[in-house]
């Protein structure tokens, strides 16, 4: 169902189902487990210069062992994750394992290796891409860093998690905040009138702000945040077809 003007209109299931959760508990709390040796022992084999925290059971941070990752500590300060590395790699192999260890992604593990080969200084070009989210607003098309499609230059990674990365460097609250993009979500969206090409291979940072500007207006409509609208796209199109979800090659960061 569209509206008049064109734009996919709010479906009511999604109005409740967003307004009987809680974007503190359901967002924020959202829990990944995280295998920390698997992910350190990878990045030390790269020599990328980053060791993965988690929390254990306690709350408390650690970088050894099984590890539980809430979304929220995806926005922990520079100062705390300085500990672990550079703070912006830290942050973006969090995201990293975070959708790793989270819900359904269809996506197998696989480590990123942002590291740009053959020049110089092979990490100087993931760091540029970074700093490039950091800016305000996030993600203004300008600059010489940038892929065909738009998104910033980042070396060994696409577009979701680099929307997730986009979220936890926004402030909490901010209007226009990015929002995460994953495939299923695009497809339910495409299933509710959305005009635009339902593959996240390709995704254009044009179209990727029309995906976060429909959000934005779901979630006005329905005063929630938009997070919550992105979680309840995902798992509407889960729930719909789990046997098409089951089918569906799985693909990689």
């Amino acid at each position: 169902m569209v509206t008049r003007g064109g734009e996919p209109a709010l479906p009511e299931a999604c109005v409740r189902w967003c307004g009987s959760r809680s974007y503190e508990v359901d967002v924020l709390d959202d829990m990944a487990h995280v295998e920390l040796e698997w992910w350190n022992r990878h990045l030390r084999q790269h020599r990328i210069p980053v060791h993965l925290p988690g929390r254990t059971a306690d709350g408390a941070w650690t970088s050894e062992g099984d590890a539980h990752l809430p979304r929220r500590d995806l926005r922990a300060s520079a100062s705390t994750l300085r500990r672990y590395g550079d703070p912006e790699l830290v942050r973006l192999y969090l995201c990293l394992a975070w959708l790793a260890g989270t819900r359904e992604v269809r996506r197998v593990r696989r480590f990123a290796d942002v590291r740009a080969l053959g020049v110089p200084s092979p990490l100087a070009p993931i760091r540029d891409g970074l700093a490039m989210f950091r800016r305000e607003p996030a993600l203004v098309d300008v600059g010489p860093h940038r892929t065909w499609s738009g998104w910033p230059q980042t070396p060994g990674v696409g577009p979701v998690p680099m929307s997730l990365y986009a979220w936890a460097v926004c402030d909490d609250g901010t209007a226009g905040c990015p929002q995460v993009v994953a495939q299923d979500g695009l497809s339910a969206l495409v299933r509710h009138g959305w005009s635009e090409k339902p593959s996240i291979e390709g995704l254009t940072l044009t179209r990727y702000h029309r995906y976060c500007s429909v959000l934005e207006r779901w979630a006005r409509q329905a005063a929630v945040r938009p997070e919550l609208v992105e979680m309840w796209l995902v798992r509407s199109w889960q729930d719909r077809a789990p046997t098409l979800h089951d089918s569906v090659p799985r693909l990689m960061f």
